[in-house]
């Protein structure tokens, strides 16, 4: 399969973000998802998400990489938190090339919807971020069993921690020209995990 996109926008066209998925994966390691031979270019499928929640109880032995930009407001220093079960990655970067993100938090097993505070290690540092400027941010999940969720909620300057709405993400530039199976789509190269 081809694609063929612009990778870094001059401008967003905020509203959304883009999650992909992986069937019939098994385990409960972010490498189940990263390693398998369908990751990252032959997904089973993609949704749109107007803001950064991903669907609660969607199923099970599966992976989704929710992937784009974000467009922040306000400029000052922000703080992010990831909530999932199972477990998850939360990367963001220093602009909007994906080969610079870095891991800012992350899931190391499980926690409940919007379970912000279990682990310290669902917590970012604080990061200054520039209004105007767009940021790609990404986040990697793997589903074995039970009940799933994801979100990423930031807090800020000035303002209360909450999960990051559509009005401040964008997705990734339109795919020109697709050469694939029917209902699958081939995302953008995933940044490298530390």
């Amino acid at each position: 399969p081809t694609a063929t996109a612009t990778m870094t926008p001059s401008i967003c066209d905020t509203g959304s973000l883009t999650r992909y998925y992986w069937l019939k994966i098994g385990g409960s390691k972010g490498t189940d998802l990263t390693k398998n031979s369908r990751f990252p270019n032959s997904p089973n499928g993609a949704d749109t998400l107007t803001s950064f929640e991903g669907p609660n109880s969607w199923g099970t032995k599966y992976g989704s990489r929710y992937v784009g930009y974000l467009a922040p407001a306000v400029t000052g220093n922000y703080t992010f938190w990831i909530a999932s079960d199972d477990l998850s990655d939360l990367y963001l970067s220093i602009d909007s090339n994906p080969s610079n993100a870095t891991r800012i938090a992350y899931v190391k097993d499980r926690t409940k919807v919007d379970e912000w505070d279990r682990k310290p290690n669902q917590k970012s540092t604080t990061i200054y971020l520039v209004a105007g400027q767009i940021y790609f941010i990404e986040a990697l999940h793997k589903q074995d069993g039970g009940t799933a969720n994801l979100s990423v909620a930031w807090q800020p300057p000035g303002g209360s921690r909450t999960v990051i709405g559509g009005q401040y993400l964008c997705p990734l530039p339109t795919i020109t020209s697709i050469d694939s199976e029917p209902e699958v789509i081939d995302p953008l190269p995933s940044p490298p995990l530390p």
